[in-house]
């Protein structure tokens, strides 16, 4: 039975070969492991440090057409059954601060900094914002 079949299957309240298997996402750093390559998939921390620092370059267009083709590659490899597709922002910081942190704003008049702690957790988090330092009016 095929992946299609077994989800569909599935859906259909009928019992398929097996269970349907599937990942809401693999991290970047990972797959580059599993498809021994410079893997792009947008997950975890080093993902989303990868889609701001492509998006703030103009490398949109890129960066979609990486994600969708590495996670089929991915999926396939680890025989997985659903792909999930992963949103690509279509706006990115709009100032690059150093050469981990980046500034984002918006019409609104909100902003937030996030930096990649690339030494430690690897993750992109916000590390300031208007919220933070001045709260939600009420």
């Amino acid at each position: 039975m095929n992946p299609r079949e077994r989800v569909k299957m599935t859906f259909m309240h009928e019992e398929p070969d097996r269970v349907p298997v599937f990942d809401q996402g693999i991290a970047s750093n990972v797959a580059s492991e599993i498809l021994h390559r410079r893997a792009y998939t947008g997950a975890g921390g080093t993902g989303w440090f990868e889609i701001a620092k492509f998006l703030y370059e103009g490398k949109r267009d890129f960066l979609v057409k990486r994600i969708a083709e590495d996670t089929v590659e991915l999926y396939t490899k680890l025989d997985l059954d659903i792909v999930r597709g992963r949103l690509v922002p279509l706006k990115g910081p709009t100032k690059k601060l150093d050469e981990v942190t980046y500034y984002y704003d918006d019409e609104g008049g909100f902003w937030t900094i996030r930096r990649f702690f690339k030494d430690s957790s690897k993750m992109f988090i916000e590390v300031d914002s208007k919220i933070s330092r001045e709260g939600i009016a009420a």
